[in-house]
């Protein structure tokens, strides 16, 4: 519940930053499936949600929780998808864990004023882009976390959270995916799962 408390307070975190601070608005939603950024976004209902991952499954489990277009990215190209799916526009706020690898197709995403919202950095830190991708569609790229905010910052996040999600939880509106537990002495097990990147949701250990 911990983790998942935090994962909450994560998704609030973006939200005060302004990246989804909008309505009817497109968004992308990067390649980490069923987390609580994508059901902090899907939950609120006002958004045209585009999925992308490379699993078929994973990508079942977005649909069923509501994503409007989902996309695998190992069997077709994301960015064509998006233009195909908006009238060569692009959508207008991207949620990205990946990074580096995909900082340019990212850009190359948006629409005219879109937000690139960067959250992890899964396949490195460094990237080239052209700034010419940046200037005439007026796009912003921004990153969101919440270990570099004051304790201030922080518990103002997790008001927010207290405030206007928490309920959800407690009415079970909201709920994390549990894909599977394992005891603690079995830590290694579930990080080989973790590795495998076949899960779908939130891996346990349990004392």
């Amino acid at each position: 519940m911990e983790e998942s408390y935090r994962s909450l307070c994560s998704s609030k975190d973006i939200e005060l930053d302004g990246i989804f601070g909008k309505r009817q608005e497109k968004a992308l939603i990067g390649s980490k499936a069923t987390n609580h950024n994508d059901k902090a976004v899907i939950r609120r209902g006002s958004f045209h949600v585009y999925k992308y991952t490379g699993n078929e499954e994973k990508l079942a489990v977005c649909k069923k929780l509501g994503a409007d277009v989902c996309i695998n990215y190992k069997t077709e190209d994301f960015v064509a998808r998006v233009k195909e799916e908006t009238g060569g526009k692009g959508v207008d706020v991207i949620l990205d864990c990946i990074g580096a690898a995909y900082l340019q197709r990212n850009l190359d995403s948006l629409n005219f004023d879109g937000r690139l919202c960067i959250i992890g950095l899964q396949s490195g830190t460094v990237a080239e882009i052209k700034l010419n991708t940046l200037l005439p569609r007026r796009l912003t790229v921004q990153g969101a976390g919440m270990r570099a905010r004051t304790p201030e910052n922080k518990a103002m996040v997790v008001n927010e959270v207290e405030k206007n999600v928490w309920p959800e939880v407690v009415a079970v509106k909201l709920k994390p995916i549990i894909y599977k537990s394992f005891p603690l002495s079995e830590a290694g097990e579930g990080h080989k799962l973790m590795e495998s990147n076949e899960h779908i949701g939130k891996i346990l250990l349990v004392p």
